[in-house]
């Protein structure tokens, strides 16, 4: 049985590039299905029409003479088919005799393939029994062997396919164009100037919100002659590329808006909000610190995800500093499956005063791992950093309900820190207190913006983790007579200066041989202390 170059993985993997004629194919592919085409169904396409060219240019050899059988005689000049050499065309152009103890008497043909030139011998007048024999009536498509589906050769080699598609059509010249991954034939869009785009610009600022590509077409005036899905294409691709413009729709849906008119939080993000990771060993923490891990840490990391189920519908965080002080959620494995899925760095969405009902914009950062928009409910309901904060899953998708639990205001001891020629310096101070929190993860600041020009400083000369930490933690244990502090009041207190997961802290608590651990939860430090 004869294979198919189409079905063999050395094909697809060493031998496939792409050519002019499979671009004119797929430009008319895209032209007759007259509306925009994901790279999925471009490739499959282009796989089809691979395998079926194939198939079509062996029924053209096959058409051009008989096919090369052993039993068969055959006379100078004339044309044969090789079946067993992918059907490789030769003429007949001398014979000879020839004999073999176990065939006999037989005729030898010299054979010139066509291609090739080259020129081989083959036996013909066989009497004896030869595999390439066939039986009388069958065709030469009976050569091949069974063929697997166009389908499962794109499952199977479809990325590689892709990709070399994409390096074609994404070449300035190749006549194509994409927007979310589908793709059109640049004739195809209707003209969009400048023009269209001030006036998209002027429609979404006078709507004070972002609008979908239809609502700002039915502003736009194009041509109604072009099919209303390829007018949202071009608008899209258009938007896309130019600054003033912002998707902030989820995974599915396009939401335009302006980034002039989006919180300085989101456009712009402060230092303290960098999510600056460093790689650590998980099993280097000791059992009790993932367990702490677990229950407080809300920033994207992999412990904080461990067992995380795919449907969450509430979630339970304590407020860390940077986010307090930016108006902030982190968008932790819990949070965001409470949410639609984001395929944009920005996306727009909503909370739900817990005890006013009131709506408060809020904006998910998705590259960053944050929600911003809580400043002004933090300021009117006098949240502290450490703070217990309930969010709730609601039934439009996007919109979550955030609540806290209220107490009567009373003055509690409070971790405070500053900043004092560089060096970082921890009190203990009264502050106000209205809502409920963890005494362990509560800490503050004396001068905000002393703190603010602090962190920018340690982010920009990026600071390795371990030296803050050593930083940090002489100040936390001379606050407590026994010498020791809580391994939760130490990843609060690093994320002050640092914003950070757990893990990274806990790692480092674990294996420096300058933190000991005394139990509950509790850790010592001994700057001169090895272990050994």
């Amino acid at each position: 049985m004869i294979t198919l170059k189409t079905q063999t993985p050395s094909y697809w993997q060493e031998s496939f590039s792409i050519n002019e004629d499979d671009l004119a194919y797929l430009r008319q592919f895209i032209i007759d299905h007259g509306s925009p085409v994901p790279l999925q169904d471009l490739v499959l396409s282009l796989v089809k029409t691979r395998c079926q060219d194939e198939i079509n240019a062996i029924r053209h050899e096959l058409s051009r003479g008989p096919l090369y059988q052993p039993k068969d005689s055959y006379q100078i000049g004339q044309t044969l088919i090789f079946p067993a050499l992918q059907f490789a065309v030769g003429t007949v152009v001398g014979t000879r005799p020839g004999y073999d103890p176990g065939h006999g008497h037989f005729e030898v043909i010299q054979v010139r393939f066509e291609h090739s030139g080259e020129q081989r011998e083959f036996a013909s007048k066989l009497t004896t029994p030869h595999p390439l024999n066939r039986p009388d009536g069958e065709n030469g498509l009976a050569f091949l062997q069974e063929a697997v589906s166009a389908e499962e050769i794109a499952k199977k080699f479809g990325n590689v396919v892709a990709q070399r598609l994409l390096d074609v059509l994404q070449r300035p010249d190749s006549g194509f164009i994409q927007y979310q991954g589908q793709w059109l034939v640049k004739e195809m869009l209707p003209e969009i100037h400048i023009g269209h785009l001030n006036l998209a610009e002027a429609i979404i600022d006078v709507a004070g919100q972002p609008m979908t590509p239809r609502q700002i077409l039915a502003e736009l005036g194009l041509p109604k002659e072009i099919p209303l899905p390829i007018q949202e294409f071009a608008l899209n691709a258009h938007l896309s590329q130019d600054e003033r413009f912002d998707d902030v729709g989820w995974d599915g849906t396009v939401l335009w808006f302006l980034r002039r008119l989006e919180p300085n939080t989101i456009v712009n993000p402060p230092a303290r909000l960098q999510l600056l990771q460093e790689p650590y060993d998980r099993q280097s923490i000791l059992p009790e610190l993932v367990a702490v891990a677990k229950d407080i840490d809300f920033e994207p990391d992999q412990l904080a995800a461990r067992g995380l189920e795919s449907m969450v519908y509430k979630a339970y965080i304590v407020l860390t500093y940077p986010h307090w002080r930016s108006g902030t959620l982190p968008l932790s494995p819990q949070i965001a499956a409470m949410l639609p899925k984001g395929s944009h760095q920005h996306s727009r969405m909503e909370f739900i005063d817990g005890k006013l009902g009131e709506t408060i914009v809020g904006w998910v950062h998705h590259e960053m791992g944050f929600i911003a928009g809580l400043e002004r409910w933090y300021q009117d309901n006098q949240i502290v950093p450490g703070a217990f904060i309930r969010l709730e899953r609601l039934k439009k998708p996007g919109v979550l309900l955030v609540d806290f639990e209220q107490r009567r205001m009373r003055r509690e001891w409070v971790r405070v820190a500053t900043v004092e020629d560089g060096r970082i310096v921890f009190s203990m101070q009264k502050l106000p207190i209205a809502c409920q929190y963890d005494e362990d993860m509560a800490v503050s600041h004396a001068d905000a913006l002393v703190l603010d020009e602090f962190v920018e400083q340690i982010t920009a000369e990026r600071r390795p983790l371990a030296r803050l930490l050593r930083e940090i933690m002489p100040e936390l244990v001379k606050l407590n007579p026994s010498g020791a502090v809580h391994a939760k009041t130490i990843y609060s207190a690093v994320n002050l200066f640092r914003r950070t997961p757990a893990g990274p802290v806990f790692a480092l608590l674990s294996t420096d041989p300058h933190y000991t651990y005394v139990g509950n939860g509790m850790w010592t430090y001994d700057p001169a202390r090895t272990r050994g």
